[in-house]
């Protein structure tokens, strides 16, 4: 048996937010979405795309979140966003990170009740 079809199934969180009117990403797409691929076990992330940020953005993003825990690793995530990325997205991007883990958090209470 191949291991790639060992491995665990992974958990995909997916945040949603508005960018500002005043943006041109507003205008043509209106809604960033951002996903984050995250381990079963140990609720961390492995990966992260996000939907409508330059490249550049995206790879912020990805060298921010990636290997950070879903139960207590966002609140530094979002403190390196606001002190570190500079763009009328900004406030967005957040919003984007703390839909996910309200998504996260509905999983896990959810997961609890049925255990």
């Amino acid at each position: 048996m191949c291991k790639d079809t060992e491995k665990k199934k992974t958990l995909f969180f997916t945040g949603y937010s508005r960018f500002p009117e005043n943006t041109s990403s507003h205008h043509v797409f209106g809604i960033l979405s951002l996903e984050l691929e995250v381990e079963p076990e140990t609720f961390q992330i492995v990966d992260v795309s996000c939907t409508l940020l330059p490249t550049l953005g995206e790879k912020f993003l990805m060298h921010t979140l990636i290997g950070k825990d879903m139960n207590r690793g966002l609140t530094s995530a979002i403190e390196e966003v606001e002190s570190r990325y500079f763009s009328s997205e900004k406030k967005a991007v957040i919003a984007a990170i703390k839909d996910a883990k309200r998504q996260f958090i509905e999983y896990r209470a959810k997961a609890q009740k049925t255990h």
